[in-house]
């Protein structure tokens, strides 16, 4: 999925949120005598030369509504084609399809220069009532979704532990009221024995989820306190991709707003502020563990200022089929995101973000399987 869309639900995700491209293939049809020789066809140097291919500079890094989004575009479509799949996309007026699928979303950007997290940073800004600012891109990242010049909201923090509204597990985090308030919780699911997957992150345990939860909740904002371990990936990621123009659907008027914005702490920033007010931040992030756990609230208020510029945009899925030859309403799915950060004219030198690893490597291994 890609990192640039925040996706209501896992189905819109799938189909459209995504820039997904699918390729469908033959289901329910007994061995063939040729899959041993289909299977010989993926190779490392295909793999390799493939990667190289979709991170070169030629495609810009790949950014939704860019200048590397036509260039991807046309290289996937010639693939398909070339492999003789058949078009899935929009339908077109003559009755056929197109390779795209025209995923319309809005571009929102947040102005570094004027962003602002305000909260007390010491007991003694907490007795004074004293607000310090929190550096933006080194201790917090911020963003909104809505369509607004300037969001500012001052609210009361709680610290929520892991977020999650999961029946079916027996837990839930949102014990109190968090209405208007900004809710700070911990990223990956809860790290309890015979629940959430154990090892595996379920979606509880992803970020989309928490902030579509928080947003349920009626939070005012919602901020993550990052960690390497449980995220995975690093802050740099986290500024990396938090940082700059964030791409979404636009908002479907049947469904929660979401919150006013969304964030991340990092997890210094995180216990400077925990220890504000008294609390500890890793006794807390145990604590939240147990199903029982309830919100706690810090005791002060903090002030997130954004201003942003915005846009509708238009980016696409590609979307190729091969038809079944007896079960032809079944098929199997490849899927894979082909964008990634597109480029950054304001860094000296090169400012391509290949993406080689993300998600080049993932393309170039659909494209094997398709083939």
């Amino acid at each position: 999925m890609s990192r640039f869309f925040r996706s209501p639900d896992i189905a819109t995700a799938l189909l459209a949120a995504s820039l997904l491209f699918a390729v469908a293939a033959l289901a329910a049809c007994a061995p063939r005598p040729d899959e041993e020789a289909g299977a010989a066809t993926i190779t490392a140097d295909d793999l390799a030369r493939l990667t190289r291919t979709i991170s070169s500079d030629e495609f810009a890094g790949r950014g939704p509504a860019a200048r590397g989004e036509e260039v991807t575009l046309e290289f996937l479509t010639s693939e398909f084609e070339r492999l003789g799949l058949e078009p899935m996309g929009d339908e077109q007026p003559d009755g056929g399809r197109s390779w795209l699928q025209r995923v319309p979303a809005v571009q929102i950007t947040a102005d570094p220069a004027t962003a602002r997290l305000l909260a007390p940073r010491t007991p003694g800004d907490v007795r004074r009532g004293r607000l310090q600012p929190l550096r933006y891109g080194e201790e917090f990242v911020a963003w909104t979704l809505h369509q607004e010049p300037t969001i500012e909201v001052t609210a009361p923090l709680v610290f929520v532990g892991y977020g999650v509204v999961a029946p079916e597990e027996e837990w839930n985090d949102y014990k109190v009221d968090v209405a208007g308030k900004i809710v700070v919780m911990l990223v990956n699911d809860p790290p309890l024995e015979g629940k959430f997957g154990d090892e595996a992150m379920t979606y509880y345990g992803r970020w989309t989820y928490k902030f579509e939860e928080a947003a349920r909740q009626g939070a005012a904002g919602a901020l993550l306190v990052h960690d390497t371990d449980a995220a995975g990936y690093g802050w740099e990621v986290v500024r990396s991709s938090w940082t700059g123009p964030q791409f979404s659907l636009p908002v479907a008027p049947d469904r929660p707003a979401p919150a006013a914005f969304e964030g991340w702490l990092s997890q210094r920033a995180a216990a400077t502020l925990f220890t504000a007010a008294g609390l500890n931040l890793a006794e807390l992030t145990a604590a939240a563990a147990d199903p029982a756990f309830r919100p706690v609230e810090l005791g002060f208020a903090a002030t997130l200022h954004l201003d942003n510029t915005f846009q509708t945009v238009s980016s696409h899925n590609v979307v190729a089929g091969l038809p079944g030859r007896d079960a032809t309403d079944e098929w199997i799915l490849w899927t894979a995101h082909w964008d990634h950060f597109g480029e950054d004219p304001s860094l000296d030198g090169d400012g391509i973000y290949n993406g080689a690893l993300d998600n080049a490597t993932g393309v170039a291994a659909l494209l094997e399987l398709a083939e």
